[in-house]
């Protein structure tokens, strides 16, 4: 049911004399009020008309202002005819178009992603809809993913994506929501910020189904057919903010400092909380000089790639930073994600998901769990 929308150019505004022999100018004006009687000027006077049968449903001609709620949403163009008394007659005509927007329609989260690195409506306003699939109330991200539900029906685009600003009170994964806000790339990260928009729950829409296969962990030794690049780049970008849930090997090959190694990065010993694995693998990723002979440089290229595609960094579901936490306030007495007195990460681990992990990107590629994670990681991995 529509609510109360404003058509926009609702009212025609007759305004500046014409001149002797000319048809008058029309200023069309968004607004109600009707002004079409204007006092006689230098002799002559003016008639406006509208052509009725061309107004939307649920409006009504009154003079020459359009009055009424719309009872559907639409485009509408209509005709306005202006008319002078001089002898001989003036006339002029002028088209506008009248829209009518659904309150109640939302853009699939699909659309919002594009097909791109980026939105193809960034800074535009939108209402969408989703089921949660991970909330951070805590640990600085300040907001949720919200997914479609249902296998992935739309190749190509993600049907994920984060929603920023802060989480409702009692929001939890699982639950139906609508969200309205403006769509936002923050650092290479698509997002809807919601700081100024609203989030309603709304009635179930159904489950959402994770995939099990993250893009590019599939490919083969030697490594020579594995995606590289902008073509790995672009098949994450392709389901970025997307539920997965590995049913794979997967096998922790970085636990070292908390910051854990990426190709092609500046190394960092900043303890971020995150675990790097080698998916799809029985094994830790290997240094390919440790087992191929260094003269070999296109054995040794195939195997970098192959570890590339493989590698996935697992973080805390925090913007915490553990190695100095008197920067971080809220991490300060927070235990280290992952780790406990009886709980030991080592490389060579096997790693089972309990829970799905969202792909995000957050200074690179990495795998968030459903909430943040302090000390150990029940339930989730």
């Amino acid at each position: 049911m529509l609510a109360d929308p404003t058509p926009t150019n609702a009212s025609v505004v007759v305004s500046d004399e014409p001149d002797r022999g000319q048809p008058g100018r029309q200023d069309l004006r968004q607004g109600h009020g009707d002004r079409a009687d204007h006092a006689q000027r230098h002799g002559r006077h003016r008639a406006v008309h509208l052509d009725d049968d061309r107004v939307p449903a649920g409006l009504t001609l009154n003079g020459n202002a359009i009055e009424g709620t719309p009872s559907a949403a639409g485009t509408t163009e209509v005709t306005a005819t202006v008319k002078d008394s001089a002898d001989p007659q003036a006339t002029k005509t002028a088209t506008f178009t009248i829209t009518v927007n659904d309150p109640a329609a939302t853009t699939p989260i699909a659309d919002i992603q594009g097909s791109g690195a980026a939105s193809p409506l960034v800074d535009t306003a939108v209402t969408t809809q989703g089921v949660v699939t991970a909330a951070y109330p805590t640990g600085g991200f300040n907001g949720f993913y919200i997914q479609t539900p249902g296998p992935d029906a739309t190749p190509g685009k993600s049907d994920g994506v984060f929603v920023f600003g802060s989480v409702p009170a009692g929001l939890a994964v699982g639950d139906s929501v609508r969200v309205s806000g403006t769509v936002k790339e923050f650092n290479g990260l698509t997002e809807i910020d919601v700081t100024a928009g609203s989030v309603t729950t709304i009635a179930n829409l159904g489950t959402v189904v994770p995939k099990t296969v993250l893009p590019g962990t599939d490919c083969a030794l030697p490594g020579t057919d594995c995606l590289q690049g902008a073509a790995l780049e672009a098949a994450r970008e392709a389901v970025e903010g997307e539920a997965f849930k590995p049913t794979s090997s997967y096998t922790v090959t970085d636990a070292y400092d908390g910051s854990a190694f990426v190709s092609g990065a500046t190394p960092s010993s900043s303890n971020f909380g995150e675990i790097g694995l080698a998916a799809e693998s029985n094994e830790p990723l290997i240094t390919p000089t440790d087992i191929i002979d260094a003269q070999d440089t296109a054995a040794i290229a195939a195997r970098t790639r192959w570890n590339d595609a493989h590698r996935v960094i697992l973080d805390d579901g925090s913007s915490t930073t553990y190695w100095n936490t008197a920067n971080t306030a809220a991490g300060k007495d927070s235990p280290l994600p992952w780790f406990t007195p009886d709980h030991q990460v080592r490389v060579g681990a096997k790693v089972t998901f309990d829970q799905p992990v969202i792909l995000d990107y957050r200074f690179g590629w990495k795998v968030q769990p459903t909430s943040q994670v302090v000390g150990a990681p029940t339930g989730k991995a």
